[in-house]
């Protein structure tokens, strides 16, 4: 007894969060260890900042008070010690989670004066009474009879759940009911309608998935250890000790994704595997395709699926060899490997496609053969630790957001005109140094929100600045404007805060609504003779006494909002410029630009 006091008291010294002052004094903890709430407004906390949180470890009971309204998301996250909860008449609102990291809690009780919920049948979890739903439960619940749905995120994280039975009158299982559980078995009723595999994301542990032999929607034939729709011969969810029956004809996307799958074999009946069925599978270390297959092969061993007609690596594996005659990497191939920190693909590879590698944070380099000459949409997004990129020589083509968010990718090298499609670069904080060669075409918001790029020379053959290409290009101090560019997009220098100066070449037709809006360090702009109209907002914060050098303009641009002529469109809305114009035309600038701004006349300015 002695010794419990002292672990109790131990705890109970440790540092809490900052307290709001009137949540002070509505929750206790006592010295056996329960922790009594009565707090129901709080004053702005997150997860890991309520006031108990720095003597979570000493809780082994909670007792929300009387008058508590709602239960909130993570409210009592990481109390690892925590075994019983008790939940008064009047909780109307539990938010998802909030026991999340408490895995030893076995114990869950409603009272029963509680309109809105209850925990029939002493089954340790909270039950939604009207709508028949079972939404919190824990390691000792006991699925009830008289429910219809588990909700969403209902057993979420728990680590220490076995086999769960869900008695007949179950009819839908939400999204992400047991995600990222110690789950390891699971049986199903015969009333079961409506699941995605999501409710079992990365259940690694999961080795028993049965269902009952009499539901007319899905089955589990042959002891196969997965979920089969029955009218479409598709599997829709299996785990690490799956067999794959031969009448099956269809995988259903993130059918096997982060579920601890080591060897599979993919059987003659299967005919089409959906994009991304395999995601995740990092512990895949054998994979082999029925010879009578004729969609698809394992030719020489190489421990992939590869699709025989178009030559293109579907699946992979740990000890998978690309064999000499693919020429393609498929569909999310790679995606969310975690394990692959290298990338060597053969020299014959011609096209790797969309989010082949996408999430591989463990990459932290890219070298690609000198034949690819497609990398499509999403291929590298995400790659987190990938710090250069090495592109092919005949590389043509650049998919959306093949780069983004590779928030560590300093250096990129282009060695040929590409096309490079929306936001490919998106996000990439750290990128510093890019080389694009002539005739290459960049998207919408190719570079939206590198941080840490300063300079960059853009194609000489370029004839428009794509919308939002520098948006959020916080460190770009310097950029030169090719002179066949004729129009300037959307926000395509919002909030580059470190540009000084700007001169637009001649030839140039158009500058698009908010353009350069906050700019704040903009200090001057040279607009060329030909300039016929500025958008809405183009400069918008942008620092007063802006110069704007418009000597060469003897008709003042018109205003323009989404490029269509307005008269209550503003490029410079919220600042007073020092605007140089011709000689005599200053009654045409003040009828077209307003009186606001300090015009100065001055001989035409020699380009």
């Amino acid at each position: 007894m002695i010794i419990k006091k002292l672990f109790i008291l131990c705890f109970l010294a440790l540092p809490a969060a900052n307290v709001d002052a009137k949540d002070k004094g509505q929750w206790t903890l006592s010295e056996d260890s329960v922790l009594t709430v009565a707090i129901d407004k709080y004053s702005g906390y997150k997860a890991n900042e309520y006031p108990w949180y720095g003597q979570r470890l000493a809780i082994r009971k909670i007792v929300i008070a009387e008058g508590v309204k709602k239960i909130r998301k993570e409210e009592f996250a990481d109390c690892e010690n925590l075994v019983e909860v008790e939940i008064p008449s009047s909780v109307s609102s539990v938010a998802a989670r909030p026991f999340i990291g408490c895995n030893r809690l076995t114990t869950i009780a409603v009272n029963p004066q509680n309109k809105k919920f209850d925990s029939r049948d002493n089954c340790n979890a909270i039950i939604d009474t009207k709508d028949k739903e079972l939404i919190l439960g824990c390691k000792g619940t006991r699925v009830p009879g008289g429910i219809e749905k588990i909700g969403d995120e209902a057993f979420f994280g728990y680590q220490e759940l076995g086999i769960i039975t869900i008695p007949e009158g179950v009819k839908k299982i939400n999204d992400k009911a047991f995600a990222e559980s110690s789950l390891r078995g699971i049986e199903l009723p015969s009333t079961l309608e409506k699941f995605n595999a999501s409710a079992f994301a990365r259940c690694r542990g999961l080795e028993i998935i049965r269902i009952a032999p009499n539901n007319v929607h899905f089955d589990s034939r042959d002891k196969c250890n997965a979920i089969i729709e029955t009218k479409d011969n598709r599997l829709i969810l299996g785990c690490k000790a799956t067999v794959i029956p031969n009448s099956v004809t269809k995988i259903k996307s993130f059918a096997f994704e982060d579920r601890g799958l080591q060897s599979i074999e993919i059987p003659a009946s299967v005919t089409k595997l959906e994009n991304l069925a395999f995601a995740g599978c990092d512990d895949l270390e054998s994979i082999s395709v029925d010879s009578r297959n004729t969609v698809f092969d394992s030719r020489d061993n190489c421990n992939a699926v590869i699709n025989t007609k178009a030559n293109s690596l579907v699946v992979r594996c740990k000890n998978t060899v690309i064999p000499l005659s693919v020429s393609e990497i498929g569909f999310g191939a790679y995606y969310k490997c975690q394990s692959l920190t290298s990338i060597d693909l053969p020299e014959h590879i011609t096209v790797i496609n969309n989010s082949a590698f996408e999430g591989c944070n463990g990459l932290t380099s890219i070298f690609l053969p000198d034949n690819v000459k497609k990398i499509g949409d999403d291929v590298f997004r995400n790659c987190t630790n990938v710090t250069e990129a090495f592109l092919p020589k005949n590389m043509s083509y650049c998919g959306e957001r093949a780069f983004e968010n590779c928030i560590n990718l300093k250096t990129v090298s282009l060695q040929r005109s590409a096309d490079i499609r929306d936001y490919a670069f998106n996000n990439c904080k750290s990128l510093n140094e890019i080389y694009i060669p002539d005739y290459s075409h960049l998207g919408v918001g190719v570079f939206k929100e590198c941080t840490n790029l300063t300079y960059i020379s853009l194609p000489e053959h370029l004839q428009e600045i794509s919308p939002r290409l520098f948006e959020r290009c916080r460190s770009l101090n310097e950029v030169f404007i090719p002179e066949e560019v004729q129009f300037i997009g959307n926000n395509a220098f919002e909030e580059c805060y470190h540009l000084t100066k700007i001169e637009l070449p001649e030839g140039l037709k158009g500058i698009g609504d908010e353009a350069f809006i906050s700019c704040q360090n903009l200090k001057c702009v040279i607009l060329p003779s030909t300039i016929l109209g500025i958008g809405h907002n183009a400069f918008r914060n942008c620092q007063n006494g802006l110069e704007i050098h418009a000597e060469a303009c003897f008709i003042p641009a018109r205003f323009n909002l989404n490029k269509k002529v307005n008269a209550n469109a503003d490029p410079f809305s919220g600042i007073r410029a020092k605007v140089y114009i011709p000689s005599g035309t200053l009654p045409a600038y003040l009828a077209a630009w307003g009186n606001r701004h300090n015009y100065i006349e001055v001989r035409p300015r020699r380009r």
